[in-house]
């Protein structure tokens, strides 16, 4: 079992890598995401998205290793649907090229589409 910690407690563990979920005031996931300094992340946030100001609660899971860290924040977003993440898939054609698929939350729109 994980145990969490607040964002704010975090600062203990800078050097700690982990994944980060963001919670409005009636604790609504509004964001997730994985770091190597959620810390400084958490400030990354709070000064380029208009969002941060809905932020009430900050919750941080610390994990080491990245592909823990990809995987936990992978079932966190699927769980949680956060409103403000947008994710995006690495697929690979046929022919062994790439490309990318972007998968959007409820939050987003598509430029030039009305909802």
């Amino acid at each position: 079992m994980l145990s969490a910690v607040q964002l704010s407690d975090f600062d203990k563990l800078t050097s700690s890598p982990g994944v980060y979920l963001f919670l409005d005031e009636d604790d609504r996931p509004l964001y997730v995401g994985q770091s190597v300094n959620p810390l400084k992340r958490r400030d990354q946030h709070a000064k380029s998205k208009k969002w941060f100001p809905q932020v009430a609660r900050e919750i941080a899971y610390p994990v080491a290793d990245i592909d823990h860290r990809l995987v936990l924040e992978t079932i966190l977003f699927l769980k949680f649907r956060p409103t403000h993440n947008r994710w995006v898939k690495i697929c690979k054609r046929k022919d062994g090229t790439l490309y990318e698929t972007m998968w959007l939350n409820s939050g987003h729109r598509k430029k030039g589409k009305k909802k």
